[in-house]
């Protein structure tokens, strides 16, 4: 007899609080352990859970402000990667299996609902982009994405770290007005 999915969320959340449910600073060489529940979403790349924000891990998603140039119109791409990390986690359960510890204090880890790795999914529609400089884990969902057009590859964009720099499109003066690519 296989459990139901509230079932395994029970077990699932029984082992994250027998293991500790804190993950440990980057620098102390433990394994972070994993933490699961209903997640809140904070923008493209970052979600929170039970008071613990969380990064995913290997992407970097347009920040919330950011706007980028989709066919010679503003496109929130920001807000459009927000609004399709809420739509994948729904009202699901998240499970994050923790990779460590950002400088700032913050988690950072992989997260899936059901067997669906977030982090892949992002960067597959294009609404995130592999972050190399972290993980090369998504480097064949940021090939198919760039390569089919998908979300953000569908126009022009600055990489997100670029844009938390200062760099922006010329086009973000302009008001957005397109929808979302298909």
């Amino acid at each position: 007899m296989t459990a139901g999915p509230c079932r395994r969320r029970t077990l699932t959340l029984a082992i994250a609080l027998v293991l500790g449910a804190a993950w440990p600073g980057a620098g102390d060489g433990a394994r972070a352990a994993d933490l699961s529940g209903r997640a809140t979403v904070i923008d493209g790349d970052t979600i929170e859970i039970d008071g613990q924000t969380i990064h995913l891990h290997g992407i970097d998603a347009p920040e919330s402000g950011q706007i980028c140039d989709l066919q010679g119109k503003a496109w929130h791409c920001g807000h459009a990667a927000t609004a399709l990390l809420v739509e994948l986690i729904g009202q699901e359960w998240v499970v994050c299996h923790g990779r460590g510890t950002r400088h700032d204090g913050d988690r950072v880890a992989k997260c899936k609902v059901d067997w669906l790795d977030l982090g892949a999914e992002m960067v597959t529609r294009g609404m995130a982009i592999a972050y190399l400089s972290q993980s090369r884990d998504y480097l064949p969902n940021y090939r198919e994405a760039r390569g089919k057009g998908n979300g953000i590859f569908a126009g022009v964009f600055i990489e997100p770290e670029k844009w938390r720099h200062g760099a922006r499109l010329a086009i973000e003066s302009a008001a957005p007005d397109t929808p979302a690519p298909e």
